[in-house]
């Protein structure tokens, strides 16, 4: 009986120390996500009238600005359970003086999952909510220090550079260590944030070792923000080796499409291009307007968790250029909105550098990782109306001073693969009728047939080509006479929910449309015939499409 006892007593003892731990875990697994607790974000599944560009949210934006207010919350009642509809809501009550309406919609878009950075900033498209002694010091006592970032852009075997956004004019400073505890600690200098540049500092940290993981925080006016992140150097510029990254166009804010961005963060990759229409802005005469749409992008946790470890390098379309099919011409001040267009958008990332500097602004650049070469160009400041636009011969895309950049470029560059990078696609079959010659390089044929020469000639070998702007994912294989044939890989729907048809073209090899999709370029350079594998993910993480390309059949 005693045995009996006391197997009963140890059994009653397990299964309290059972309980126990059960209660410690779920303790600590509730306090350890608590700083991450927040609200699911609550929208009305509406693309066509609300999350659409020029007739939903920025549309009634304008109207606020434009002293219209009750435009906007007519509108903006009719979409439901919505947290940007109380946000708009919010702008447009205070507006009008009513203190009360706008912070209970203030309130309520926090409730329904809105992010409290979305109330610091843009400055003066919250110029009336701050004028509201209760909102002053309500986002005095909750608003954030970092409001937008970490983002890491460029980086190196050795450097990386990190862009933040902070609340009002700080000094900003990046920790950077190997190690969670933080031994060994290294500094970026540091760099203080100002309205000039929309509050924003791009930080650069160096002396890093290749291929290595580095831990890192946020130093703000001297105090070390608790929360840590890391991210990965790249391996040394120029050796052989495996190199993964991820390219994609089409990235307009819908709410219910955003875990694209946790997709894209479990391929683990060496960085992320995006490649154009990275926000759907089409207001170029409004900057409030393109701060808003970068600000509601980089306000989303999911993106925010993404390119807080992951290198992001971007380039422009006509959506966050211009407007549709956008050109800006070849005069650098000409029409007046370019330069400030341009200084919005460099604000926004950390690539490399940007085209050639005040002097000759725009946003190309080149930059390498491992052993291969990328070629980021501009296809929109200095662009020309196509020759189906107007009465202009042989029109320009690139313009003269990019041009010669390009073949420069071209002609130094040692990389295995060289990847030459446009916003628009370079196979004449991507778009069909007229509007393929207003607006890729269909509409460009000299200049593209003279870039297409300069490889021929000056035997350039192992080019291919990205593109985005058609929305789906394509690979083409552009046939030449005097050279080896091109590959093309395009792809430009990671979030929208507008898709664009395949099109019946001989050189088309591969198309995919049925969900929002990014394409994976996987270069091995180790082999002793160096491939490319080029594969098409879906947004629910399903691989659709692959296929090979060998450095072999790029040689002339």
């Amino acid at each position: 009986m005693r045995i009996t006892s006391n197997t009963n007593e140890i059994n009653n003892n397990m299964k309290d120390i059972a309980l126990l731990v059960l209660v410690a875990f779920l303790f600590t697994f509730c306090q350890a996500d608590r700083p991450e607790n927040k609200p699911e974000l609550r929208y009305t599944d509406n693309a066509k009238s609300w999350y659409n560009r020029k007739t939903g949210v920025t549309k009634y934006l304008i109207e606020i600005a434009n002293g219209n207010p009750k435009a906007a919350i007519e509108h903006a009642n009719k979409q439901g359970i919505d947290a940007e509809a109380c946000f708009v809501k919010a702008l447009a009550f205070a507006r009008m003086g009513n203190a009360d309406s706008a912070m209970a919609n203030v309130h309520k878009s926090l409730n329904w999952g809105l992010s409290i950075d979305r109330y610091q900033g843009p400055h003066e498209m919250l110029v009336s909510l701050n004028k509201l002694p209760q909102f002053k010091k309500f986002i005095k006592k909750n608003g954030t220090t970092i409001v937008h970032g970490p983002m890491i852009g460029h980086t190196t075997s050795s450097t990386a550079k990190i862009w933040l956004r902070t609340s009002h004019t700080s000094k900003a400073q990046i920790v950077l260590s190997e190690n969670r505890s933080f031994d060994n600690e290294i500094l970026t200098a540091e760099v203080q944030t100002s309205g000039d540049s929309e509050y924003t500092a791009k930080l650069d940290a160096k002396g890093l070792m290749a291929k290595t993981t580095y831990f890192y925080k946020v130093k703000i006016d001297g105090k070390i923000q608790d929360k840590v992140y890391e991210f990965t150097t790249q391996a040394v510029e120029g050796q052989p080796g495996e190199t993964t990254v991820a390219f994609g166009g089409g990235a307009a804010y819908i709410p219910w499409h955003s875990y694209m961005w946790n997709t894209l963060k479990s391929h683990n990759l060496n960085a992320m291009l995006l490649l154009g229409d990275n926000v759907y802005i089409d207001y170029p005469e409004n900057a409030e307007i393109q701060r808003y749409c970068y600000f509601r992008r980089q306000s989303k946790p999911e993106f925010r968790d993404f390119s807080s470890g992951t290198p992001i390098l971007s380039i422009w379309d006509d959506h966050d250029f211009g407007d549709n099919d956008e050109f800006g011409g070849k005069e650098i001040d000409s029409p007046k909105w370019k330069r400030p267009v341009f200084e919005v958008f460099r604000n926004q990332f950390a690539n490399p550098y940007y085209g050639g500097g005040d002097k000759n602004p725009g946003i190309w650049y080149d930059f390498q990782m491992a052993d291969i070469d990328f070629f980021m160009l501009d296809c929109r400041y200095y662009r020309e109306p196509s020759s189906a636009d107007g009465n202009i011969k042989d029109p320009q895309m690139l313009g003269p001073v990019q041009l010669k950049w390009l073949k420069e470029k071209l002609l130094a560059s040692k990389g295995t693969f060289k990847v030459i990078v446009s916003s628009v696609p370079w196979a004449y079959g991507a778009k069909a009728g007229m509007a393929g010659r207003f607006d890729t390089w269909r509409g460009y044929k000299k200049e593209r047939k003279e870039i297409f020469d300069f490889l021929a000639e000056n035997k350039i070998e192992g080019v291919v080509l990205l593109s985005a702007d058609r929305h789906r994912s394509d690979l083409w294989k552009i046939e030449r006479e005097n050279g080896y044939p091109l590959y093309e890989m395009e792809s430009s729907k990671l979030i929208n929910t507008h898709t664009h048809d395949c099109m019946d073209d001989p050189e088309r090899i591969l198309c995919y449309r049925e969900k929002c999709s990014f394409g994976k370029l996987i270069f091995n350079t180790t082999s002793s015939d160096p491939t490319l594998r080029y594969e098409i993910w879906s947004i629910d993480n399903e691989k659709v499409e692959a296929y090979t390309i060998k450095l072999s059949e790029l040689k002339h």
